[in-house]
């Protein structure tokens, strides 16, 4: 018996952890074991003045780390995809595109969900700081070019539970 555990424990332990896994991404596909993937991917909508409704799927950056990380190192980000940081009070908030290889649309967003300012097509890996312009709770990133290709402008809305604002999407 002794011999048995000291030749097959190890593998049949990692046996073991890997249909462990299987079986949870089986019973929750939404699980991911991408090392990005710190939070289950969620949704957004924007809601344009004309009322067009826009969905995006979004990580969530929460913690100083996250923010700091943000989408740095990625090579691609596909449409109507996003990273939205959250932060915990209002406050002028500075972003910068160091390590960053795509260009993005950076949104800053109110506490009670309206963009505040738009800044299109940032340059990758450019260390200048992209300033807020005023208090703001959360930022969206998006792909580049996004913001413009669907005319969302200061005054949008973004509709998440964190901004108290579900109910700007209509009842279906």
């Amino acid at each position: 018996m002794g011999a048995f555990l000291k030749d097959y424990a190890l593998p049949l332990l990692m046996l073991i952890g890997f249909l462990t896994i299987a079986i949870l991404m089986m019973l929750n596909p939404q699980v991911s074991l991408n090392p990005q993937d710190n939070h289950p991917e969620e949704r957004v909508v924007l809601k344009l003045q004309d009322k067009t409704l826009l969905s995006y799927n979004i990580e969530t950056a929460l913690t100083p780390e996250e923010h700091n990380k943000g989408l740095m190192g990625r090579d691609t980000l596909p449409p109507n995809f996003g990273m939205l940081f959250l932060f915990s009070g209002d406050e002028e908030r500075r972003f910068w595109m160091r390590n960053t290889r795509i260009p993005l649309d950076i949104v800053f967003i109110k506490n009670d969900g309206s963009i505040h300012h738009i800044h299109h097509m940032a340059k990758p890996y450019d260390e200048t700081f992209i300033s807020s312009n005023g208090p703001v709770r959360a930022v969206l990133e998006v792909q580049g070019g996004e913001m413009k290709k669907y005319g969302v402008q200061i005054g949008d809305a973004v509709i998440h539970p964190v901004f108290g604002n579900m109910e700007l999407i209509p009842a279906q």
